[in-house]
């Protein structure tokens, strides 16, 4: 796992990104909002693990803290 900390400042402005996105961002075919209301469901926190695992976030195994 790599710690936050390795990545480099344009390494964590995308993950932030990408996580905004999935968090507040609606999209459709027509166009995309921010939307501060947006519901989020067991899939939401699949996909925010999906944006840290790509980026080496995700512990291998079982690591102590």
């Amino acid at each position: 796992m790599i710690k936050p900390n390795a990545l480099d400042h344009d390494q964590l402005i995308d993950v932030v990104e990408r996580i905004q996105a999935v968090l507040w961002l609606d999209m459709n075919e027509r166009d995309e909002t921010w939307n501060p209301d947006k519901e989020w469901d067991a899939e939401t926190i699949e996909k925010v693990a999906h944006v840290m695992a790509e980026n080496g976030l995700r512990p291998d195994k079982e690591e102590r803290a």
